[in-house]
Parts: C-alpha cells; structure tokens; sequence
C-alpha cells in the first residue's frame, strides 16, 4: 500500500493509528515542549495516534527541506495549546480517524494554508449522521464531507463555519473543486485523493494570491 500521494504543491501521507510500538513521548520530543505538554494532557487512548501525527509531519518538513522543525499548536480563539500545527516555512495540517492518520504538508510560499480530512465508514452511515448539518439541503456524499471539512481547516475556522454554507462548484482540472466560504473573498481548491483502501481522504489548498480572508 503506498503511504502518501502529492497534489499540486501539497504532500500528503498516512499511516496506521498504532503503526508505532515507540514511546509516545519520545516521538514527540523533538517538536518542541508544547508538544510534549499536548501529548500529556491527552487521555493514553488517544496519544499513540498523536505522535504518529507528529512523525508523519515531521516526515513531510523533511521531504520539504525542513528538518528539526518545532511546531506550535495555539488555538485562535482562547490561545490554549489545541489549535492546528504550525511551522516555520510551512503549511501544515493533520486528520485522525479510526484506524488511520493523515497529514498534509506544503511550502507556505506556494500555499499559505492546507487542510486535509479523513473519514472511515458506510457512506449510508455517514449521510445519515451528517443530515442534521446540512438542514434544507442535501447532504454530500463522503468525498464531499472530507472535501467541505479540509477547506474549513485551510480556511482556519474550522466547524465554526457552518458546512452548510459550504458550496462546491467543479474547478478547472479534472477532480478539482472550488469551495466557496462565507467570509472569504476566494474560493479553496479541494480534491478527493486516491488513498487506502477503505478510506476517503480529501485535501484543500489556499493559493498564494487568494491569502487572507
């Protein structure tokens, strides 16, 4: 199975949520303090999937030119230690879902902010449970989910944004769309990735002269 794919400026990698039989703490050291004081404050359930997120960007900076990056991970809103990671140089971001852990990484230069999303399920499943956000209109199908929910993070609001509000119109390559976002004057560009089986992953990119809001 391969382990990442590149879109446009955009790397993308995954690997298994448990794919590391490392000590967490370890992995994580090397990104920096707030990263450890992150990981300790997780519930132990859920802290082997955290530092294979960290590996996996840590692996991207590399692939970038970027090496012993330290990353930040400071919420807009209330400034706590839970926001997207960031990086010197770098757009970065990370999606975890049963099973799996993807992350995505570009050159802030050609994309000053990525977003990338991952969802495990039956779609039928998933339509239903998705329903409720999507009042008066109908719900997208997995692919559209991930691709609405990584334009979110490249926009840097996240779920504060209603998706319903979210619209996707086809981009000008083949499998490319254009979402468009209340508040931000130019459209994202998504895409749905040929990734592991049983597995949807989508990625979205900022380009450089549609920076800001």
């Amino acid at each position: 199975m391969r382990d990442g794919v590149r879109w446009d400026d955009v790397t993308v990698r995954w690997m298994p949520s448990d794919a590391t039989d490392a000590d967490p703490f370890e992995v994580v050291e090397p990104f920096g303090r707030p990263q450890i004081d992150r990981l300790r404050a997780l519930p132990p359930g859920r802290r082997a999937a955290f530092a294979v997120g960290r590996h996996l960007l840590g692996a991207l900076a590399h692939d970038l030119g970027h090496d012993g990056i330290l990353i930040e991970s400071v919420c807009e809103r209330c400034g706590g230690p839970h926001g997207a990671p960031r990086a010197d140089g770098l757009a970065l971001s990370v999606a975890y879902t049963d099973g799996l852990v993807v992350a995505a990484a570009a050159a802030i230069a050609s994309a000053p902010a990525v977003g990338v999303d991952v969802e495990r399920g039956h779609p039928a499943t998933m339509l239903r449970d998705l329903a409720p956000l999507f009042a008066g209109r109908r719900a997208p199908d997995l692919a559209g989910w991930t691709r609405i929910e990584a334009a979110l993070k490249a926009d840097g609001r996240g779920l504060r944004v209603p998706p319903d509000r979210v619209h996707e119109h086809p981009g000008p390559d083949p499998g490319e769309f254009l979402a468009t976002i209340p508040g931000r004057r130019h459209p994202v560009r998504t895409t749905t990735l040929d990734g592991p089986d049983g597995f949807v992953v989508s990625v979205a990119r900022v380009p450089p002269a549609a920076a800001g809001r």
